[in-house]
Formats: structure tokens, sequence, C-alpha cells
């Protein structure tokens, strides 16, 4: 039996991860991904552009941002799908540790999103993004994509935990998703919200992730929004930990 939490997450990660090769993973990370890219470049490329904004390298990370909500809403259906299997109650007859099946879970949604911001950085480079900064910079970029995924999906798999119905944790996970991502600074700029909304906009979660990765591709000095966006994933990631872990005690008690 292994009994090692780096061990049984290496199972776990490689489990999940053979899981992602099937078709609507693909779709899911890459084609979706550039369709949106796609669509707001058209929908809202010349009203950046009529603000004197550079639309790909302003899309290009919301989009990224964008597909790391995707990827970590379906973590929140597969740990629902593995409670609803009675998988997760097998893993307590295992003695399989809280640790090892969150370490597993986000291996395989952190290989997935940096497959996905790749496609979409890609995409963007093409339609004129750029990195201005160094080659530490583009890492930072793409580390930051990934950790805002994680915490994300940590917290929607906190949900999938507690429930045995996939379709309905996956309903559920859609209502946050346009109010955070609509009332943010992601595809409209902050000053374009009406003044009593701005502090709102400023003040969002994603617009801070969004703005410290605009950051991070033009190099701006100290990358001001950055601290910002470390302190939201570092209190989103504390408060989804804990979450995770009492929903998966429960959900690992036979019924």
């Amino acid at each position: 039996m292994v009994t090692a939490a780096p061990a049984q997450a290496a199972l776990l990660a490689g489990r999940n991860i053979r899981r992602l090769r099937t078709p609507a993973t693909v779709f899911g990370a890459v084609v979706i991904p550039l369709v949106f890219f796609i669509g707001f470049s058209a929908v809202l490329g010349r009203m950046l552009e009529y603000r004197g904004l550079d639309a790909a390298q302003y899309l290009t990370p919301a989009i990224v941002v964008q597909a790391g909500m995707f990827t970590a809403m379906s973590a929140g259906f597969a740990v629902s799908s593995d409670v609803a299997e009675r998988v997760i109650v097998r893993f307590r007859t295992m003695s399989v540790g809280w640790t090892a099946i969150l370490a597993g879970r986000l291996a395989a949604d952190g290989l997935r999103v940096v497959g996905s911001v790749l496609v979409v950085t890609l995409a963007g480079m093409v339609a004129g993004f750029r990195f201005h900064g160094t080659a530490l910079d583009a890492a930072g970029f793409v580390a930051l994509a990934v950790l805002f995924t994680l915490v994300l999906a940590t917290g929607a798999a906190a949900l999938g935990a507690g429930s045995d119905d996939p379709e309905s944790v996956n309903a559920l996970l859609q209502i946050p998703y346009l109010p955070l991502i609509m009332l943010s600074s992601a595809f409209v700029p902050v000053a374009a919200f009406p003044g009593w909304l701005e502090p709102v906009i400023r003040n969002s979660p994603v617009t801070a992730v969004v703005e410290a990765l605009r950051g991070l591709a033009d190099a701006e000095p100290g990358t001001p929004a950055l601290p910002a966006a470390l302190t939201w994933l570092a209190v989103l990631g504390l408060l989804f930990v804990v979450l995770f872990q009492r929903s998966l005690r429960t959900a690992m008690v036979p019924k």
C-alpha cells in the first residue's frame, strides 16, 4: 500500500492527467480560448483602440484569466464525479490523505491551464501581443496565470467534494463566473464603468490578477498590481484549502 503523501499525490496526478486525454479536454483547453480571443477581439478591438489601447496587448491577459476560470470550474466537476462514483470513499479505505488528493487534482489542472495559456499567448502574438520585458517577466506571467487557476480550482474542488451531483456543481460554478469576469477590468478599462462602480472594479481579485499580468507583459516597473494579486490569491488559497479539507472529510465517510 502506498502511504507516503508525495507518492500518493504522484499516483493521483498520473490518474487525473491520463483522464485529460479526451476530445472534450482538448476542446475546452484549446478551442474555446481561441474562440473567445477571436470573438472579443472582433467585438471590442475598435473600442479599445479608440481609447488608445492596443487590443491584443489588452485582451490577451484577459483571455488567459478567463481560460484559467474555465479550467478551475472543470476541477469542481471532476471531484464531484469522484464523489458520485464512490472513488473518494475508496480513497479512505486506502488511507489516502486529503493533501495527496488535492495535489493530484491540481497537478492535472496546472498542466491543462499551461496548455491554454500557451495557446492564448501564441494567438495573441499573431495579433500583436508582445512581452516587452525579460524572460523572467514572461515566466512570471505564466506562473501567475497558473497560480490564479490553481487557487480557483481549489475552491471549485471544495464545492465538488461536498456534492455527488457533478451537473449541479457545474451549474453553481457558473453563477460567480459572470460577475467576477464582467465586474473587472478584464475586457473594459476601469474608467469606462460608472463612477460609483469603479471602487468595486478596482478592488476586484480578477482586476488585480489581470492588471498584474498586463504589468508583467508590459514590463511595468515594480508591476504595481502584483502585490494586490498575490495578496488576494494567498487569502483565497488559504480559505479554499480549509474548505476543501472539511468538504472532503465529509465525502470520505461511507454512507
